[in-house]
């Protein structure tokens, strides 16, 4: 799909000594995405197994514009992963007494209209509230005000307790976390979940975070700018993406949320974690649906993979947990969907076949 351009491959983050325990693992996929680089991929990856980083790269050009090289700092767009920590967000609202997960919407938006008010909170965690995948265009000004009585008033699109997949009912989401928290969404998301887990380099449409170098996307030759600059052109009525996409972030940060996640030793909430790691219901793949996380099983019903994608058809991300090989990863390339997709689908593949 694109007309890829010549980039070479970034600087080479040594491995630490966690790489002696799996070499094989390390330089396959650094060979692998190197070779890919040379092909036009752009982009990079973090890998940990048994809580270790065995590979923590950046390949190609994070931006055409100056040619910088992707690093490990570079902070690119995460897509539909926002969604997990918007759900991390519920989860800890609803641990913590302020949500009631089988309560509809409108008990905590009353200006809320109907249909979409009925939703409750867990139909709209797991995309079974019959509500459209969105309302507008991402970039279309939408108010918080517009999202619950304009488009919360729209016909319902599919029968309720189906799965559809839903960028709306996410952005539904945002507005509950705001209005039982008292605080903005992106707020809410730094105070709680952002800073605890020690990311600084992760941000919405707040400008605060400081020294920030962006990963421009690039599809059929041309530069596509970093989200921040088209959100920050129509913020405050970013409702259209508030709670679902839009978020950029670093592969050290998402290294970070992968330990607090995943790991049983972090900071996190035990009871946040274990409702976030607890399927709810089912999607239209095989695969089980949860607190902005997707769950697929093996051949015996073992749990092998826990994780959610993001796209915007330019960036493609990755954010996942093997816990049959006790490997957190997080990926992203910044040329094409189309491009990307085959690259991750053989970089998860190389991962699930880790000795």
């Amino acid at each position: 799909m694109a007309a890829f351009l010549f980039f070479t491959s970034g600087p080479r983050t040594p491995y630490n000594n966690a790489e002696a325990q799996a070499p094989s693992l390390a330089q396959s996929l650094d060979q692998y995405l190197a070779t890919a680089a040379k092909s036009g991929f752009s982009g990079g990856i973090v890998v940990e197994r048994d809580g270790e980083a065995i590979l923590k790269k950046g390949y190609g050009i994070a931006d055409t514009a100056n040619s910088t090289p992707f690093s490990a700092r570079t902070v690119a767009q995460i897509g539909s992963i926002a969604k997990t920590f918007t759900a991390m967000a519920i989860a800890q609202l609803a641990i913590d007494g302020k949500i009631d997960l089988n309560a509809p919407v409108s008990k905590y938006l009353p200006e809320a209209a109907q249909p979409a008010a009925s939703a409750t909170v867990k139909e709209l965690l797991t995309h079974r509230s019959g509500i459209r995948a969105e309302c507008g265009d991402d970039f279309q000004a939408l108010s918080e005000s517009e999202l619950l009585t304009k488009c919360m008033a729209l016909p319902l699109k599919h029968p309720r307790g189906q799965y559809a997949y839903s960028n709306m009912a996410y952005s539904i989401l945002a507005a509950v976390i705001a209005h039982v928290s008292r605080q903005d969404w992106e707020t809410y998301l730094r105070a709680h979940i952002w800073e605890p887990a020690g990311m600084t380099r992760t941000l919405f449409a707040d400008s605060k975070v400081a020294d920030v170098e962006f990963a421009a996307g690039s599809l059929h030759g041309q530069r596509q700018a970093p989200i921040i600059e088209s959100l920050r052109s129509i913020a405050p009525n970013d409702w259209n993406l508030q709670g679902c996409c839009g978020v950029e972030s670093s592969l050290d940060d998402m290294q970070r949320f992968g330990r607090y996640l995943f790991s049983d030793t972090s900071s996190l909430s035990p009871a946040v974690r274990r409702l976030m790691l607890a399927p709810l219901a089912d999607d239209d793949s095989g695969a089980q649906v949860g607190f902005g996380l997707y769950f697929r099983r093996d051949a015996s019903g073992r749990l092998s993979r826990v994780g959610h994608s993001g796209s915007d058809g330019v960036f493609f991300s990755y954010f996942g947990w093997l816990p049959q090989h006790q490997i957190r990863f997080y990926f992203v390339g910044t040329n094409g969907e189309d491009a990307v997709r085959p690259v991750v689908v053989h970089v998860i593949d190389i991962l699930s076949h880790a000795s």
